[in-house]
């Protein structure tokens, strides 16, 4: 998961949820493009990404 991150240019987050079987959310992750919530499937591949 953190390479994952890391290829998005975003730190580790603070708090990772397994959302349902095979979904992790994480939310308020740091990264260059600003604050992000972040949606991964089971292979940490990237499914999701919202900027607020």
């Amino acid at each position: 998961m953190t390479a994952a991150l890391a290829d998005l240019g975003c730190k580790d987050p603070e708090g990772v949820k397994k959302e349902e079987e095979g979904i992790y959310e994480i939310d308020d992750a740091k990264c260059k493009m600003g604050t992000m919530d972040i949606k991964l499937d089971k292979d940490f591949s990237v499914i999701l990404i919202s900027r607020y």
